[in-house]
């Protein structure tokens, strides 16, 4: 019976002085009132600068992951931390990470802020979300929920599933941030929402956006280079600071064929607001451009003035005077590039007007497929 006590004694002082010689960061819990930090299960582990936390008021027990100074470029989140799984990520203000590889028991992500990341490889068995060419997006690919800042793509082609560009659900996750390397985006035809602040300070120099769109508040904020927009005949609105900070846009294309559908007067003697989203989009949405010039199709000229002759900062032309390419540049941008492919493309399968676009390459009076044919062959000719 000694012995059993004796053995009991020395158990107790060998746990009191493992405890008492643990590192004290190992046990701390976010300052949060509601936390109990005397609770045995709210506790917190960092590695590598990722600090691991669970969150006692859950229902389920689970383990938070999140950036405090990360040390590693890359960064793999395990599936779990003392047993329990790590069910969310949260990534901000970080210089260091390049790939990021997220395990299959997440379902929560916020990445914001992080400059070098280069690639995200989420795990296949996740039911959440998935990641295709280091691009994450929900589980089905409707939702582009963030792209790597550094990926050296100059173009890319968001994949023609997507409906959404970012959502509320990820906690303002900007999906495209000073992208350093991007040039040109193609929209979807499918796509339908573009998030608010979705490409904050990008490198874009024209953007031609999908039908049936919307875009959320300062979506294309601060893109300095950004010159020239278009606007397809039917879009569902945008926010009147989209384009915020857009210092150098100037041009606009506007290939909507009636500014109000039919509803015209005079924009001192209504209340905007009375007329729904297209008419305020038309109104506000380069209210922060000092002046922009606006081409519309010749014979809405009229319509545009009597609608919006009151918004001083535009200036409407006919869409025939805006100042022609050289051939192959097909949307009279200035550059002979991917866009220009794409533009024909859907016209030859009939999922693009011609208005706008200059698409006799070789120069025959007819559009045909051997006109794609030329525009590719002078792309090839070009990069060669």
């Amino acid at each position: 019976m000694k012995t059993f006590l004796k053995k009991i004694y020395i158990l107790s002082i060998t746990l009191i002085m493992t405890i008492s010689i643990m590192p004290i960061s190992n046990f701390n819990c976010f300052a949060e009132s509601e936390w109990d930090k005397t609770d045995p299960h709210c506790w917190e582990i960092i590695e590598n600068g990722i600090s691991y936390t669970t969150n006692p008021t859950a229902k389920e027990q689970t383990v938070y992951a999140q950036n405090t100074e990360a040390t590693a470029k890359d960064v793999i989140i395990p599936e779990s931390i003392n047993g329990l799984p790590v069910t969310s990520v949260s990534i901000e203000d970080n210089d260091t990470i390049q790939t990021l590889k997220i395990p299959s028991s997440v379902n929560w992500i916020r990445i914001l802020n992080c400059p070098d990341m280069i690639e995200f490889d989420v795990d296949k068995n996740n039911e959440t979300f998935c990641s295709v060419n280091g691009v994450i997006y929900d589980k089905n690919c409707r939702v582009l929920i963030c792209y790597p800042p550094s990926k050296e793509d100059k173009t890319f082609r968001i994949p023609d599933s997507v409906e959404s560009i970012g959502y509320a659900e990820y906690n303002r996750t900007v999906p495209f941030n000073s992208c350093k390397y991007l040039e040109n985006v193609i929209f979807p035809e499918s796509l339908k929402g573009i998030c608010e602040c979705a490409f904050t300070k990008c490198n874009f120099e024209y953007i031609e956006f999908p039908e049936g769109v919307s875009c959320g508040p300062y979506a294309f904020g601060d893109n300095k280079n950004l010159k020239e927009v278009v606007i397809p005949e039917n879009f569902n609105g945008f926010s009147d600071n989209t384009f915020e900070g857009c210092d150098l846009l100037k041009t606009a294309v506007s290939l909507r064929k009636e500014p109000f559908k039919d509803q015209y007067s005079p924009v001192s003697s209504w209340d905007p607001w009375s007329l729904g989203l297209d008419c305020v989009a038309y109104i506000f949405m380069f209210e922060t451009i000092d002046h922009i010039t606006i081409y519309v199709p010749d014979d809405t000229v009229e319509n545009y003035e009597y609608a919006l002759g009151d918004v001083e900062q535009y200036n409407f032309v006919p869409l025939s005077k805006k100042p022609k390419g050289e051939i192959g540049d097909v949307n009279s941008n200035g550059k002979i590039e991917v866009l220009d492919a794409v533009n024909l493309q859907r016209y030859l399968s009939n999922k693009r007007s011609s208005i706008g676009l200059e698409l006799d390459i070789n120069e025959d009076n007819i559009v045909d497929v051997f006109d794609l044919i030329a525009l590719k062959r002078m792309m090839i000719d070009s990069n060669s």
